[in-house]
């Protein structure tokens, strides 16, 4: 709410006389539900008052709603982007650009552009304000994409990154040709720049320093590479009219600061095999070299495995380590989500020592992002996939809450602000409430990775972490007790603790579920419906948050304790009632209509849900297409607060580029005339979820009204060929659960394609079956296939809809059927099988039998 509604008024008045559109409506509706109303209308009125032609923005506030909201979150969050979007007026229309907004800048466009910007600079200190604003302009559309929660947060970092890494390039190259002319060098730069720390994992912050070390090939003597070393930190450090570059930090070099600002290839050398402490063989993991020299690269990379991935060490290094870990503790705010305890540090430092101790023998494990390497220490066992699967969601969760923090005023900072109103700032712009909700949540987490880390650290260093060694140690203390008297409560959560434990994470932050879970009220059947009925009639993004968290959890946990094979079903029924409280805003009269495993209900546990929404007429789309743009922005937001959540529109007409909202008389021009075989085929299973049922049947018109042609065919097949080929690693393609030989998509292709075939038999149908039972009924109904064939897939169905989910629940994760003895127990033990020699036999023989019952059916129908 506006504190000065007076002043407000009068300062949307001068807005909307700047850009000559009366649009005060607007601008009372998207500033005033901001704790910091009154100071962002007022950075609104500085940006246009800066602006030569303001007229653009305004349309853009009335025909892009969803892209507004963006704008104002931006320009609402942070005092510092206002400021740069005063000073670069133009930068406006970037925030206005869905192309832009949709995508990230590599590395190589990054420096593709500052070539082009450079080649017109007339000065080297004309150069380098041209790199700042590159900055300037990189951080507000990466900004934007975060703060609309446009892009996943490891995006993010990477597209922070990728922008710092091409700025230093193109700094080197600019330093490195001005200092050419104080004397005879070499044309190429011969000093090599290492970058460690969030910037050598690809996971910068908006407002970091960037770790350093300069190293020098023999073509440069000392004093000469040291000069040229403090005009390059200079060049990147130094203040200018546009602020600096980035915050250069020198002190992992060899010795420190006390150390040369320069050395030697042989003299880093010597320092990482003689003097390195344990903590600096760890920064090594998150390095690399940038340098034109290819041999000055593979050299710091050969240097980077032979020190960082040596093997085992001592229990004095990690106990080193752990010390440095609880320094750092004592020496941070209470309130510092990076340094504090459970906090950001946490993570990286379980990270870092897994790797460092096994990446010598598994080079899966030498890579430099802190999430992707969570996967690969999830994937291959070495850290418990609960553990590992929360630490990576809270990883993200507190870089988020970072960027948010540190974006505001571009400080380097770790906390909350102490200012109660930015703090519900920073709390508004995360999808909260309010300020205590945030705080909560933060608390909570942090204390999930402290367990974590207790946990992990014992074990490393070869006893035990507070006496945590229960399959049970997750739960909270204040149930321990009650578990310990409870048989059945016990049993059910050692049941889920063994099947489920990658949902572990998300009940740790649902304490309702969890206590029904304890009582038993887990297994009661519930009307999804019934969880968002409320939601219906008055919308709140965190009530939202929970209820798609929570009913995502309980029935996957029902599922998981009393009805497995109802799964599929539950979790589309799930997904249907929360699209309707989106698709109840849309407009009339329409249909949403869902495709695929979603309206079969056969959808696994990270399933999303394919939609198509059809208006009744072209009068109503428009604005129905607006509804639903602004609908995905805000599926977008939940799931950047990590709700289990997703939809999928790309399956319209003319894919991504396509309109979101197509009219029936639309959907058959474009059947008649652009659709291809394999857009049919997705057509293929389709049912109304929301709206008028009448209005959907055009998708069952288009899927099965015309003949299916011999040419469609094999179009169909071909694609199915390639997405075997291209889609699945080449040792992956006889393991693929989904995707592989033998795999469910041979099912989904086999029935598919009948129905398409026997097209003219499909529209005579009451309805079209959509489910594989009934799929399987109506092609032995019509005689394509016979009783024995049906029992055969029907049985290979349901084992891989059962597996696909169990290694979804175990953690194991890619719809990759495991190798591994451990994981073949695992998903043994949800399958009966003891032996995993057995388990791996009998997954062979399903996936054998579904190939050769594929390949015979597809005979069968080249041959009609």
């Amino acid at each position: 709410m506006f504190a000065n509604e007076s002043k407000a008024q009068e300062l949307i008045d001068r807005i909307c006389g700047r850009i000559n559109r009366p649009i005060d409506d607007d601008l009372w509706r998207l500033f005033d539900a901001w704790p910091n109303s009154d100071e962002g209308i007022a950075r609104l009125d500085r940006i246009v008052g800066a602006m030569s032609g303001a007229g653009g923005l305004g349309d853009h506030l009335i025909e892009l709603p969803e892209l507004a909201s963006i704008f104002v979150g931006v320009v609402c969050t942070s005092s510092h982007l206002a400021d740069l979007l005063v000073q670069n007026p133009e930068l406006v229309s970037l925030l206005f650009d869905p192309e832009n907004l949709g995508r990230l800048r590599t590395r190589a466009e990054v420096v593709a552009e500052g070539d082009r910007l450079l080649a017109r600079s007339t000065s080297f200190t004309h150069q380098l304000d041209r790199l700042r604003y590159m900055k300037q302009e990189g951080v507000v559309l990466l900004a934007a994409q975060d703060i609309g929660g446009l892009l996943p947060q490891p995006e993010i970092w990477r597209g922070i990154s990728e922008l710092a890494v091409g700025l230093l390039e193109l700094a080197r190259r600019v330093t490195w040709e001005q200092f050419r002319k104080r004397g005879d060098y070499p044309e190429q730069c011969p000093i090599g720049v290492a970058v460690f720390g969030k910037l050598g994992g690809l996971e910068l912050n908006y407002s970091s320093d960037i770790d350093l070390v300069f190293v020098r090939s023999e073509e440069i003597d000392d004093e000469a590479a040291r000069k040229f070393c403090e005009l390059f930190r200079s060049s990147v450090a130094d203040r200018m009219g546009r602020g600096d570059l980035y915050r250069v930090d020198l002190r992992l070099r060899p010795f420190g600061s006390q150390g040369p600002i320069v050395s030697s290839r042989s003299a880093v050398e010597k320092y990482y095999s003689s003097y390195a402490e344990p903590w600096e063989q760890m920064a090594l993991i998150r390095s690399f070299m940038l340098d034109d020299d290819t041999r000055m690269v593979e050299w710091w990379e050969d240097l980077r495995s032979q020190v960082a991935f040596a093997g085992a060490r001592s229990e004095m290094a990690l106990g080193n380590l752990l010390k440095m870990r609880r320094r750092a503790e004592e020496e941070a705010d209470d309130n510092d989500i990076k340094r504090g305890v459970g906090g950001i540090r946490d993570v990286e430092l379980c990270t870092q020592v897994v790797q460092l101790l096994n990446g010598e023998a598994h080079e899966s494990l030498r890579g430099r992002s802190t999430i992707d390497m969570l996967g690969v220490e999830i994937e291959r066992g070495f850290i418990e996939s609960p553990v590992g699967r929360m630490f990576a969601e809270n990883y993200e969760y507190f870089r988020r809450v970072e960027h948010r923090v540190q974006v505001m005023a571009n400080r380097q900072v770790y906390s909350l602000p102490e200012n109660l109103e930015s703090r519900a700032v920073v709390a508004h712009s995360l999808g909260y409430s309010n300020v205590g909700a945030l705080e909560d949540e933060l608390v909570s987490r942090r204390n999930e990775v402290r367990g974590g880390f207790e946990l992990m650290f014992g074990p490393l260093l070869g006893r035990e972490s507070n006496g945590i060694s229960s399959e049970l140690s997750w739960l909270d203390q204040s149930y321990r007790q009650s578990i310990l008297e409870n048989v059945s409560s016990r049993e059910r959560l050692l049941q889920v603790t063994e099947r489920a434990p990658a949902v572990i994470p998300y009940l740790k932050q649902s304490p309702s579920v969890l206590d029904q879970v304890v009582s038993g009220e887990i297994q009661e059947w519930v009307d999804s419906r019934e969880r968002f009925r409320p939601l219906r009639h008055h919308y709140d993004r965190s009530e939202m948050q929970r209820a798609l968290r929570n009913g995502w959890l309980r029935t996957i946990l029902r599922c998981v304790l009393a009805d497995a094979n109802g799964m599929g079903l539950r979790l589309s029924e799930h997904f249907q009632a929360a699209i309707e409280v989106f698709a109840m805003h849309w407009g009339s009269p329409i249909a949403v209509v869902g495709l695929g495993s979603f309206a079969a209900g056969e959808m696994s546990p990270g399933s999303d849900a394919d939609l198509l929404v059809l208006v009744g007429n072209e009068d109503e789309r428009t604005a129905v297409e607006r509804s639903v743009q602004s609908a995905l922005i805000e599926i977008g937001k939940l799931k950047g607060l990590g709700v289990p959540f997703s939809v999928d529109f790309r399956l319209r007409p003319e894919g991504r580029n396509g309109r979101l909202a197509v009219t029936p008389e639309g959907l058959r021009r474009y059947a008649a005339t652009f659709m291809e075989p394999w857009e049919r085929f997705a057509l293929g299973r389709a049912q109304v979820v929301y709206g008028e049922s009448e209005l959907g049947n055009v998708v069952n018109e288009v899927a099965y009204g015309d003949l299916f042609a011999r040419d469609d065919l094999e179009q169909l097949l071909h694609m199915k060929d390639r997405i075997e080929r291209e889609r699945v690693k080449p040792g992956q393609r006889e393991r693929h659960i989904k995707l592989g030989r033998g795999g469910l998509d041979d099912i989904v292709w086999l029935l598919q394609l009948w129905m398409l075939l026997k097209s003219d038999l499909v529209e005579k149908l009451d309805f079209v079956p959509l489910n594989t039972t009934d799929r399987l009924k109506f092609l032995v109904g019509i005689g394509v296939l016979d009783v024995v064939e049906q029992e055969a897939i029907l049985e290979a169905h349901t084992y891989l809809m059962t597996v696909r989910n169990s290694l979804y629940l175990l953690g194991v994760g890619d719809d990759v059927f495991p190798e591994n003895p451990d994981r073949l127990i695992a998903l043994g033990s949800q399958l009966g099988i003891d032996d995993p020699n057995d388990v791996l036999s009998y997954h062979q023989k399903q996936t054998g039998r579904v190939r050769s019952l594929f390949e015979d059916g597809i005979e069968r129908m080249k041959s009609q």
